[in-house]
């Protein structure tokens, strides 16, 4: 299967969440100047991932993320489906969790219970809080493919990126002082 194949289309089969993920993702003044890629093959962000039938729902290969929607059925045995299957879809969900940490990538999972939630803020949060988790595993990790960016272009995007985070704690940190009152 070609990568391009849903480049800007979704499959049939696409769930509501990843849906609003990838509009998200595509559509968003913080997300717009990375190159965003769904269903993206897994042995292409870690080629020692044996199988190449297997992709991440969405990657961002500039920030050096994956992001994967999951469904009730990762976490609940769905119709038809039962114990075993199960069993498999968690299995494979931990291969694919741990070839992208292994990559040097931050996973994130984001589940069918939290759709209210996702907004570009919460996306951009739940990055942060995985970049500072795995922080440690990344700093060991060596890039496995290569990106092109002009450092110009990529020191004024990360300057746009750190106002855009101190604004988004400004605005929580207010939130929380409304609260308390």
């Amino acid at each position: 299967m070609k990568s391009s194949r849903f480049k800007y289309e979704y499959r049939k089969s696409a769930s509501k969440l990843h849906r609003i993920v990838g509009d998200i993702l595509r559509s968003s003044k913080l997300f717009q100047n990375y190159q965003v890629l769904q269903e993206y093959p897994v042995c292409k962000i870690n080629p020692n991932h044996k199988s190449g039938r297997e992709h991440f729902d969405w990657v961002l290969l500039d920030l050096k993320c994956v992001i994967e929607v999951m469904g009730g059925q990762h976490y609940k045995v769905a119709f038809g489906c039962g114990q075993t299957g199960l069993k498999d879809i968690q299995e494979r969900d931990e291969r694919k969790k741990q070839a992208a940490i292994d990559a040097g990538f931050v996973y994130i999972a984001i589940k069918f219970d939290e759709i209210k939630l996702v907004t570009e803020d919460y996306i951009w949060k739940l990055y942060i809080e995985k970049f500072e988790e795995t922080k440690p595993l990344l700093l060991n990790k060596t890039p496995k493919i290569k990106i092109n960016y002009n450092k110009e272009k990529a020191k004024a995007f990360r300057k746009e990126q750190y106002q855009h985070k101190k604004e988004w704690l400004k605005k929580i940190k207010s939130q929380q002082e409304e609260k308390n009152d």
